[in-house]
């Protein structure tokens, strides 16, 4: 049977065979309708990062302005930061089962076999589940922020990114050192030392 589509019924419309049609439906269409996915991911990615650096972080820096202390503003950048990595994440994953099912991979196998899929993430990709896990909950037990002065084994550095897999940090030098966050074991924040008590 026949693949039926607008190119398909241009090409026939113009008297070319309906074999020869349907083979270029398939070969132009699948490609443009791809790189239109990936562009429209892209746009999506970079519209909603900004959104959300833009309003939720105004929203939260006016909250953290209320609160009146350095360290809710710098709370406030990193859960920005955080969450607009996230929507990418989010973004970037749609598009990619999205684009799979427009070249025609069937995903009921893929989905089926979620069961394996885990199992061989579990297994082969541990340091990678460890290290977006680590992220998480150093982000909810709000460890650190960016801006914040961290010694991690023996780096000392200032954050300047941190996402759930890594955390950046500029060393005093401008050396930038890339911790896997799975890898944080034992950490200093000097950001946060107790005040001196009063004589």
């Amino acid at each position: 049977m026949a693949v039926q589509g607008w190119l398909y019924e241009l090409l026939r419309w113009a008297g070319v065979g309906e074999p020869t049609a349907a083979h270029l439906q398939q070969v132009v269409v699948k490609p443009v309708s791809v790189v239109l996915i990936v562009l429209v991911a892209m746009i999506a990615s970079w519209l909603g990062s900004r959104v959300i650096r833009h309003w939720i972080g105004n929203a939260a820096r006016k909250a953290a302005a209320r609160r009146g202390t350095p360290r809710a503003s710098a709370r406030a950048t990193t859960v920005t930061a955080m969450v607009a990595n996230l929507w990418r994440v989010v973004i970037g994953t749609i598009a990619f089962f999205v684009a799979l099912e427009t070249i025609g991979i069937d995903l009921t196998p893929l989905l089926a076999g979620a069961t394996v899929v885990g199992a061989t993430i579990g297994f082969g990709a541990q340091s990678l589940v460890r290290d977006l896990l680590s992220g998480f909950l150093l982000i909810v037990e709000d460890q650190f922020d960016i801006g914040d002065i961290l010694v991690v084994g023996d780096v000392t550095g200032t954050v300047e990114d941190l996402t759930l897999r890594v955390t950046r940090l500029r060393a005093a030098d401008g050396t930038m050192w890339v911790v896997a966050n799975g890898e944080i074991r034992q950490l200093g924040n000097k950001s946060r030392r107790r005040a001196p008590a009063a004589e």
